[in-house]
């Protein structure tokens, strides 16, 4: 099929050019022209795309994936692109009512990497792209989704609808930057919604060096919505050493609050996992029921009676038919099998009952765990596994530290006893 065809070569496109690849960004304008080829595929698409069909929705947001990451930081393409009337695509895609958010929100993302100043002519760029742009139909799209998802009669806001938001804002924000004037000469404000814009958007200042002499300043925004523990946490336990050692440990605990968030975003999204595992509800529970089986055990269950081993010296006792076997030892020290404990029936039925439902909230809770953590255990154990040149020699070191363990153990045990 055509179509499978013209998805996997985009998805080859994207992962050659993905992470800013200069020389593979280049080889697809001037090898074959496939930057303007994938624009017009773009473009056909925003004319002729059937919103009902699946694969137009999928084969749609992988071309504009693959402009994102031929354009990115690639000043050459984006014009290319623009040339291939991609800013008209995109107001297409915007006016479609039954387009997905996620397809809006990555043709929003190819205008943030189009509209980036990273060369001397960004600024021309900027000025033509604005010129097509339908600033219009972007704040309608933008109170449209306010209305929707936060206004009066709000359904569930999903991250989407949330970044789709963001991404309309930031775009009228770098528009105005360009055309050195406010975001309120623009569009008409609507209070509530700017004032959440503006609290959840960050920017900051990034310099561009197009060459040995020339620099540039380009100014990027980017959502930001950072718990105050969250920040608290990376404000006080970040290394300051150096500068250097700062940087980085920076941008660990960024992605390490980053994966965090995801896994939160999609445990809350997961609303069998939720209802499963009842979020925090079933921690407080487990502790609960743990105290409670705990003090049953402590007032209900007694010793058996008739019990009769004074200083742990074996004694006959005729009630549970047990005697003292002197016959194969020679310690003058005997002890007696344990007996079964003095406990009420209702007792035994009610710590069998909690005891099951104990069981099942441990079982959810190690589940739980697992959900959440289970990209940083394999992360964990991928660069443990690195670490080792080869499985012979990860095998070797495993059984050296297990000998190591046992040596160490014999010597505490010796030195005990």
């Amino acid at each position: 099929d055509i179509v499978d065809i013209i998805t996997a070569a985009l998805d080859v496109i994207c992962l050659l050019c993905d992470r800013q690849q200069k020389e593979m960004q280049d080889a697809m304008r001037n090898k074959g022209f496939i930057v303007s080829q994938v624009s017009f595929i773009f473009y056909y698409i925003s004319k002729h795309c059937n919103n009902t069909e699946v694969y137009w929705d999928d084969m749609a947001q992988k071309t504009v994936w693959a402009l994102i990451k031929m354009c990115t930081g690639n000043y050459d393409n984006q014009d290319i692109a623009f040339k291939g009337e991609v800013v008209v695509s995109i107001n297409g895609i915007l006016k479609m009512k039954l387009a997905k958010t996620s397809l809006k929100s990555s043709c929003l993302k190819l205008l943030e990497v189009m509209l980036e100043e990273i060369d001397e002519n960004s600024w021309d760029l900027a000025n033509r792209i604005t010129s097509q742009l339908d600033i219009t139909g972007l704040h309608k799209e933008m109170l449209n989704l306010w209305k929707l998802s936060f206004g009066p009669c709000k359904s569930i806001q999903s991250k989407s609808e949330d970044t789709l938001l963001l991404r309309s804002y930031h775009i009228l924000m770098q528009i105005a930057d360009y055309k050195e004037t406010t975001i309120n000469e623009l569009v008409d404000i609507v209070k509530e919604m700017w004032d959440y814009c503006q609290l959840r958007t960050k920017s900051v200042e990034i310099v561009y060096k197009l060459s040995e002499e020339k620099e540039t300043i380009s100014r990027i925004y980017f959502p930001a919505n950072f718990h105050i523990k969250g920040k608290n946490g990376i404000q006080s336990k970040i290394k300051r050493s150096t500068s250097e050692e700062k940087l980085f440990d920076l941008i660990e605990w960024a992605n390490a609050v980053k994966r965090t968030h995801k896994q939160k975003h999609n445990l809350i999204n997961n609303k069998d996992l939720c209802s499963l595992t009842l979020l925090h509800s079933s921690k407080w529970l487990l502790i609960i029921l743990t105290i409670l089986l705990n003090l049953f055990v402590l007032f209900t269950v007694n010793t058996p009676p008739d019990y009769n081993m004074p200083n742990g010296v074996c004694t006959v006792n005729e009630t549970y038919n047990e005697t003292c076997n002197n016959s194969t030892s020679s310690s003058p020290m005997y002890f007696q099998p344990i007996w079964y404990p003095d406990i009420p029936m209702w007792s035994t039925a009610t710590l069998t009952i909690l005891g099951f439902i104990h069981f099942i909230l441990a079982v959810i809770m190690l589940m739980q765990y697992f959900y959440k953590n289970c990209k940083n255990l394999r992360e964990f154990f991928s660069t443990k596994l690195l670490n080792c040149k080869n499985l012979r020699e990860f095998s070797s070191t495993m059984i050296k530290y297990f000998y190591k363990s046992c040596k160490n153990l014999r010597e505490f045990i010796s030195t005990k006893l």
